[in-house]
């Protein structure tokens, strides 16, 4: 990641107002939001964040069963999205429900890598490790 920030730091400006060489956290939060997504980017940038994640009880970390429920509470309510495209109520064409669509889906997948993480599962190799055996199963040619 760091080498990654290195390279991108050269090719795009400072955050707006400051020189190309500044090393502020603006700079390099800008800088860092340029680079491609990757699990291992999702993941650093999860754990990082996840102190803001705090319950009332002592100690105030979250449970397995926390992240979970989150991940479930997110994946009802990209379900409620999708129920009322199905009815009828918009179209996916409409730029405002894709995107409160994808904005849950995106929330799915950050819930999703909290939860292996705090499991202790690499999500990029249970992903890759279960997408080969479903092809195998099914005869695909598409490995990961």
């Amino acid at each position: 990641i760091q080498q990654s920030y290195e390279k991108l730091s050269i090719m795009l400006p400072a955050y707006p107002g400051h020189v190309i060489s500044c090393k502020c956290q603006e700079c390099i939060s800008y800088c860092r939001s340029k680079l491609p997504l990757t699990f291992e980017r999702l993941r650093e940038a999860n754990i990082a964040r996840s102190e803001v994640f705090k319950t009332n009880e002592p100690g105030g970390e979250w449970s397995l069963t926390d992240w979970a429920c989150a991940l479930a509470g997110e994946v009802g309510e990209a379900c409620n999205v999708i129920k009322k495209l199905r009815r009828g109520d918009f179209k996916l064409e409409d730029h405002e429900y894709r995107t409160i669509l994808a904005d849950e889906l995106a929330d799915i997948q950050i819930y999703l890598d909290l939860l292996a993480h705090h499991a202790g599962i690499n999500l990029e190799e249970a992903t890759r490790r279960k997408f080969n055996i479903v092809s195998e199963k099914r005869g695909s040619k598409e490995f990961l």
